[in-house]
């Protein structure tokens, strides 16, 4: 009987022990979970502040671009008077790259869109990556501001990361309303194969905390409105988003 108490005793003793650890376990996954989501969202904010910084730093350059031409001009208008013709050949010669630096591309009517993707066009430049994109989208689009931005940036800047040690690389964007839905769409080469997941996304090769998650990011956001993630691997990669309007409020 002394032996039975005891079987029974130390079985007890087993199972608490089990539920102990598996307690801490699931504590420790939890923990080691929001920090991976919190450090996630810090990047996703840092991602959007260097967006508004980028933008604004260009802003300020055409502005003191166009205050340098004015005074230029003005300069070159006083010489022309005095009949320094040299003079003001020298002020104008510079004049044509000057105004280059106050072209702005056009990309759609999305005016912050059109920022992002200028932000973005700018980022590929400095690794030698081409930019085709085929957007149309109207200020009045269905989908919220933030998340397009969202959307777009996690997508582009995966396409970028890709694309960076890839000679004459070019990435391709689709963003345009199909029929009731906005279609968003990504594709650019890859180097090597890509290991996946298998929840069916790539797999990040940095083993930085919250690295990796934009795609989980954009397709939380594809199911917000009712929509979907797609993605594609060969020799290249695609990533497709399809949003409908009636999920707005899902």
């Amino acid at each position: 009987m002394i032996l039975v108490y005891l079987y029974i005793f130390i079985s007890i003793v087993c199972i608490v022990v089990d539920l102990a650890m598996f307690y801490v376990i699931d504590d420790i996954n939890k923990k080691a979970a929001l920090e991976a989501a919190a450090e996630f969202y810090k990047n996703q904010l840092s991602m959007q502040l260097s967006l508004y910084e980028n933008f604004s730093a260009y802003g300020e350059s055409l502005r003191q671009t166009k205050q340098d031409l004015v005074e230029s001009l003005s300069q070159a208008q006083q010489s022309l008077k005095s009949r320094d013709y040299s003079s003001a050949e020298k002020m104008l010669e510079p004049l044509p790259q000057e105004l280059e630096k106050l072209r702005t591309i056009s990309y759609c009517e999305h005016r912050i869109v059109n920022a992002l993707l200028f932000v973005k066009q700018r980022k590929m430049k400095q690794y030698g990556i081409s930019f085709d994109c085929r957007v149309r989208l109207e200020e009045d689009c269905f989908v919220e501001s933030s998340h397009l931005c969202r959307i777009l940036s996690n997508l582009l800047d995966n396409a970028i990361e890709a694309c960076r040690e890839i000679p004459n690389a070019e990435i391709h964007l689709t963003c345009m309303p199909v029929k009731n839905t906005l279609l968003m769409k990504t594709e650019n080469p890859v180097s090597g194969s890509i290991p996946m997941q298998k929840n069916g996304f790539p797999a990040s090769t940095k083993k930085v905390p919250g690295h990796g998650k934009g795609l989980a990011s954009v397709k939380e956001l594809a199911q917000h409105y009712n929509g979907s993630l797609q993605v594609q691997t060969g020799s290249l990669f695609c990533a497709t988003v399809i949003l409908f309007p009636d999920g707005r409020n899902a």
